[in-house]
């Protein structure tokens, strides 16, 4: 049964770029009691948890948001927390979703996900705040990392995608190429081959290929927010 807790001045729910930013931010501006609930066992950008001291609730699922007078009630499988305002942050991915290049059936071409080593090569496709979202978590396992996001804009990606962009760049643990992504994934002695046609760009062999595909926020709908919750503007 989920515990009653103090009372928040915002709950985000979802631990993605965009929740992050916004908690980040909101302290910033003075916001006092913020809490991210997360789905899963990690956010994105697992550094910027202890660079802001974040507070995170791992494993948490969001079963409900009631309005209880002007407070916000919301239900998860661990904690009861009643909030003045609810951010939802999270995202899904589209099933149907498929690469718009030709691309080989190989088990190391992936969507969305790479068990990477370290020492591996691994190419991520995309130029989201969900490709560089890949991009950190592969980097962070050792992994060599080139993200291939052709028309990618730094400013276009939330504050945290941005400064996680910049810090992998002046770091140097992933490759950025702005202006290059390939236009087919091959296969050569059973690894990804990346074939770009670009003068800027080799082809290049990888250990894995990894697309971002796109994905859609989820709505307060989707987490149990009841139709007062929801009108409240809160």
């Amino acid at each position: 049964m989920a515990s009653s807790t103090s009372a928040y001045d915002l709950v985000i729910i979802g631990g993605s770029a965009g929740g992050l930013s916004v908690a980040v931010s909101s302290l910033r501006s003075g916001l006092g009691l913020i809490r991210i609930v997360e789905p899963t066992n990690a956010v994105s950008f697992p550094e910027l948890v202890g660079d802001n001291q974040l507070d995170v609730g791992y494993g948490e699922t969001v079963s409900s948001i009631e309005l209880d007078g002007d407070v916000l009630v919301v239900t998860s499988n661990k904690q009861t927390y009643r909030t003045k305002a609810a951010l939802v942050a999270n995202r899904r991915s589209d099933p149907q979703w498929k690469p718009q290049i030709p691309v080989v059936d190989n088990p190391r071409i992936h969507i969305d996900r790479c068990d990477a080593h370290a020492d591996e090569d691994v190419l991520v496709v995309g130029h989201t705040d969900h490709a560089v979202e890949l991009t950190a978590t592969i980097a962070a396992a050792g992994a060599r990392v080139v993200l291939a996001g052709a028309g990618l804009d730094p400013t276009k990606l939330s504050p945290a995608g941005e400064a996680i962009l910049r810090r992998l760049e002046r770091e140097r643990r992933a490759t950025l190429l702005y202006r290059s992504t390939p236009d087919q994934i091959g296969e050569a002695d059973g690894f990804p081959m990346a074939y770009f046609n670009d003068r800027r760009t080799p082809d290049l062999q990888f250990d894995h290929v990894v697309f971002a595909s796109g994905r859609t926020t989820l709505g307060p709908a989707d987490v149990g927010a009841t139709p007062a919750a929801i009108e409240s503007g809160k």
